[in-house]
């Protein structure tokens, strides 16, 4: 396995934050200083927050793989194909929040 590999195998968490801060770092001078994130199906309009509610998404998308990988990988009880299932499945978790992040600045942009 290359280095590069065993890296990303062994701290997934750090990589999205990373890829996730490494975005917004580069759109931020271009986003307006408000940006419609909230939308209420009932009351039909939408609610302006600031552009740093954004970094919102990647605190829980960095929280959620934290805490999921440490409960998940507790009870696989050492099945390393229950851990390989657990890591993928938490590094799409990770890949849909990043592109939901990439739609919405990618709207407002």
């Amino acid at each position: 396995m290359s280095k590069i590999k065993q890296l990303l195998y062994r701290y997934p968490n750090e990589g999205w934050l990373f890829l996730f801060l490494a975005t917004y770092g580069i759109a931020f001078s271009r986003l307006p200083e408000q940006i419609p994130l909230y939308f209420a199906q009932i009351l039909k309009e939408d609610r302006l927050g600031s552009k740093y509610e954004l970094l919102y998404l990647p605190g829980v998308v960095y929280g959620s793989l934290v805490i999921g990988r440490w409960i998940l990988l507790k009870l696989s009880l050492k099945n390393e194909n229950m851990e390989t299932l657990i890591i993928r499945s938490l590094m799409l978790f990770a890949a849909a929040g990043y592109f939901l992040f990439v739609r919405i600045i990618i709207s407002v942009w």
